[in-house]
């Protein structure tokens, strides 16, 4: 968490994966306390994945000025939030309870962090508490292995009773006053009188004989493909021979930035031996575009291409290797357009009347 004095800012990303993958929302949150207190001075709660543009929860944040910092501000905030935030249940990209309930998930880790923070400070007397520590833990940057050995703990110290359930943790008795829990990320240390304290072992969870085989719970369950592919016997799509007329397609792509497309020229690309055809947008019946995430892209550049990489047309061949030839051999004739944006900086100075001129946004 990056904060200076009194001010603490964090960015939250959910993602199907941890890489390479949109987010399924986002988030990014700031709040300054007035000084020498906790009570909320300012406050910006900024989501994106839950709308055509990223939107700022300005009535949440506004319920919350002036409020102190604590459960009770949390409650209202999801109380507010639930109704800013609307998705309604066709909403592009589906998982709509999913993506609402993120928006309170983020902002609650977002409290817990600050409530951390403000506990190391000494504004507050006590941080979070043990049974919310786990939504603090970062997530492994290593791969898990496929099967994990837990195991169990059962602590009784006077009137505590305390259940551990992590890989490989362990319980260390200190002095025979003080007992300290390790799992490598937290240590949690307990004061306790002599009397009244049974460790008990640890001991591996264990699937039970009496089990039936049918009964999946506990049981590592092979995946369905797992022999095939420890074998070598898995069938890919390029281990498939072609079929009879089967042709492949090797796409032509956007090699500038922001340009209008002259002329596309095929001419080369079809003398190329095994070129069956090369397909533009103009050999595309009805509808050219297709609708993403509420915006409509065209299917294959026509006229004007907006970013590198953006497909132009197709070639189709008899093989994989005459479909690259005939791609690289299509000519395609740009006309610069002026004032590419690269940057947030440049984007804004645009919209500001800078680089665009009188003050209109620029055409990406």
């Amino acid at each position: 968490m990056s904060h200076l004095q009194g001010e603490f800012v964090r960015a939250f990303r959910q993602a199907p994966r941890k890489e390479n993958a949109l987010a399924t929302v986002a988030t990014g949150m700031r709040v300054v306390f007035r000084e020498g207190s906790t009570v909320v001075q300012d406050l910006q709660l900024y989501y994106g994945g839950v709308g055509p543009c990223t939107l700022l929860a300005s009535r949440t944040c506004q319920a919350l000025i002036g409020r102190l910092w604590g459960e009770e501000m949390l409650e209202e905030a999801y109380s507010v939030l639930l109704k800013e935030v609307v998705l309604s249940p066709g909403a592009v990209g589906g998982k709509v309870g999913f993506r609402r309930s993120l928006t309170l998930s983020l902002l609650f880790k977002f409290y817990l962090e600050v409530q951390q923070a403000l506990a190391h400070t000494n504004a507050i007397q006590h941080g979070v508490l043990e049974a919310e520590w786990s939504a603090l833990r970062p997530l492994p940057d290593c791969i898990l292995p496929g099967q994990q050995q837990f195991q169990v703990t059962h602590l009784i110290i006077s009137t505590y009773t305390l259940f551990f359930e992590q890989p490989e943790a362990r319980l260390i008795f200190i002095e025979k006053r003080k007992c300290e829990y390790q799992d490598g990320l937290t240590r949690l240390t307990l004061e306790a009188p002599v009397i009244n304290l049974h460790l008990v072992p640890s001991a591996a969870r264990e699937v039970l004989e009496s089990q039936s085989e049918q009964d999946p719970v506990g049981h590592p369950i092979m995946h369905r493909s797992a022999l095939a592919q420890a074998t070598g016997e898995a069938l890919y799509c390029d281990d498939m021979p072609p079929t009879e007329g089967e042709l492949f397609l090797v796409l032509v792509t956007s090699t500038r930035p922001h340009a209008s497309i002259l002329n596309v020229d095929v001419g080369a690309a079809l003398l190329v031996p095994g070129v069956v055809d090369v397909v533009t947008c103009r050999d595309i019946p009805g509808k050219k575009v297709r609708s993403f995430l509420g915006y409509e892209e065209e299917l294959l550049a026509d006229k004007e291409v907006s970013c590198v990489g953006q497909m132009v047309c197709g070639v189709l061949a008899d093989s994989r290797t005459q479909a690259k030839l005939g791609a690289a051999a299509v000519q395609i004739h740009y006309q610069d357009l002026p004032h590419p944006v690269f940057t947030v900086e440049v984007s804004t100075h645009s919209v500001g009347g800078g680089v665009g001129g009188g003050g209109d946004a620029l055409k990406l």
